[in-house]
């Protein structure tokens, strides 16, 4: 079966006739929306979907005044020399709250295009906090940082196969 004809076979429920399942990994920089489904033989099979980047990263130039910043101020001003290096941390913060709203509403586009219901999120514990503000009640989110797997390893990771009903 090819990836997009296992794409279009699911049903409301999250499984279709192959009973697939669906699953994301996300952290600050991406998320990737899987599904699974079992090979004739009983073995996990992933089929990575879909996926989404963090283009909020560049709106930002690195290492020098920006609005969001305060802009540069001179020493005995009131207040640093440097206040750019100062709000960098707040700077990426809010970016990656950003991306953690674009992940929760690029999710309810793909599950209601893809018909399925709440996939299993898995997410880097710096971003998983960001995750739960903005998903939808009743999210299935797990701490594991497996964006940079590929489907091959995902099948076999033990977080994934713990997290389906039909566990081998």
């Amino acid at each position: 079966m090819s990836e997009r004809e296992h794409a279009m076979s699911t049903s409301d429920t999250g499984r279709g006739s192959d009973d697939a399942y669906w699953f994301v990994t996300a952290d600050e920089r991406v998320a990737r929306l899987f599904s699974c489904t079992r090979t004739p033989a009983g073995t996990p099979h992933v089929y990575e979907i879909a996926s989404i980047q963090n283009g909020h990263e560049m709106e930002h130039e690195r290492g020098r005044p920006d609005m969001l910043s305060g802009g540069a101020r001179a020493p005995g001003a009131g207040g640093s020399p440097f206040p750019h290096l100062a709000a960098w941390k707040d700077t990426e913060a809010e970016e990656n709250r950003r991306f953690a709203r674009e992940v929760s509403r690029w999710l309810t586009s793909e599950s209601a295009e893809r018909k399925f219901d709440r996939p299993r999120i898995f997410a880097a514990s710096r971003f998983l906090g960001l995750l739960r503000k903005e998903m939808p009640d009743g999210a299935d989110l797990y701490e594991a940082e497996l964006t940079r797997l590929q489907p091959g390893a995902l099948a076999k990771h033990p977080a994934v196969k713990e997290a389906f009903p039909w566990r081998s």
